[in-house]
C-alpha cells in the first residue's frame, strides 16, 4: 500500500477516536489519540483546567462543551495528512441544553443560557502529530455561524432579556461555577491518582464571588424561565 495512503488512513482512525473522545469524555479513549504534553491552542476561551496539557485538558474540554451542548457531534467531511499534521474540515452540531460559558482572558465570563435551538457549523482543525498521536491543536470555527443559530446573536431584545435574567437570578453565577467545576473534576478523572483539588485553582475564587448555592430543581427552573419553556 502506498505510503500516503497508509498515512492518511491512520490519521483518519486518530481522529475518529479524537472527536469520539471529546463528545463522550472518554479518557481511556482519549490516551489513545492524545499525547501527555498535547497543547490545545483553542482553550484560551474554556474554563482554567482545559488548558491543562494532556488527556486532562482535553478531557476538561469534552465536560465543558456536554455542559452546553446535548446531541453534540462531529461529522468528519474531508481529511488530509503529512508526516507530521493532519487537517481535518469537519461538522459539529448539537443543541444548546445547557449554559454556554466562554472564559474570555481577563475578564469576566460570559454565560450564554440555553435556548434549546440546534446548530450545525463547519470547522477546520490541524493537529500536530508527536509520537503518532496528537501533540498540539488549533482551529478555524464558524462561531458566529453556531451564535446566530442558538439566537444568541444579532443582539436582540430577547436576547438582553435572557443575559440580564441570567445575572438577576443568579443563574450566571451557578453557571460559571458550574463550567469550572465540572471541567476541573473531569480534568482530575483524566489524571490518574491526581487529588481533584489540584484542579481547582479557581473555584474556590469563583465560589466566593459567586456564593449562591442552587440545587438541581432550582437551576432547572431557572432554565425552563430563561428559555420560556
Amino acid at each position: 500500500m502506498d505510503a500516503a495512503v497508509m498515512r492518511t488512513s491512520s490519521s483518519a482512525v486518530l481522529v475518529e477516536h479524537h472527536f469520539a473522545a471529546l463528545v463522550t469524555g472518554d479518557a481511556a479513549l482519549a490516551a489513545r489519540c492524545i499525547h501527555p504534553s498535547h497543547v490545545n491552542h483553542m482553550a484560551a476561551n474554556e474554563p482554567p483546567a482545559c488548558a491543562a496539557p494532556g488527556v486532562p485538558g482535553f478531557v476538561a474540554t469534552s465536560a465543558w462543551l456536554r455542559l452546553a451542548f446535548g446531541d453534540l457531534s462531529f461529522e468528519i467531511i474531508e481529511l488530509t495528512a503529512d508526516a507530521d499534521r493532519t487537517m481535518a474540515h469537519v461538522r459539529m452540531s448539537g443543541r444548546q441544553t445547557g449554559p454556554f460559558v466562554v472564559f474570555p482572558p481577563g475578564v469576566r465570563p460570559v454565560v450564554f443560557a440555553p435556548t434549546g435551538l440546534a446548530f450545525g457549523v463547519r470547522q477546520v482543525h490541524v493537529f500536530r502529530h508527536r509520537d503518532e498521536r496528537r501533540g498540539e491543536h488549533i482551529a478555524v470555527r464558524d462561531d458566529l455561524g453556531m451564535m446566530t443559530q442558538l439566537g444568541h446573536l444579532p443582539p436582540s431584545p430577547r436576547a438582553a432579556w435572557r443575559m440580564g435574567r441570567s445575572a438577576l437570578t443568579g443563574y450566571r453565577a451557578r453557571a460559571v461555577r458550574d463550567a469550572i467545576r465540572v471541567s476541573a473534576e473531569a480534568a482530575a478523572a483524566g489524571d490518574a491518582g491526581a487529588d481533584a483539588a489540584e484542579w481547582h485553582p479557581q473555584y474556590t475564587a469563583w465560589c466566593g464571588l459567586t456564593g449562591l448555592p442552587g440545587g438541581p430543581a432550582s437551576q432547572q427552573a431557572e432554565r425552563q424561565s430563561l428559555t420560556g419553556g
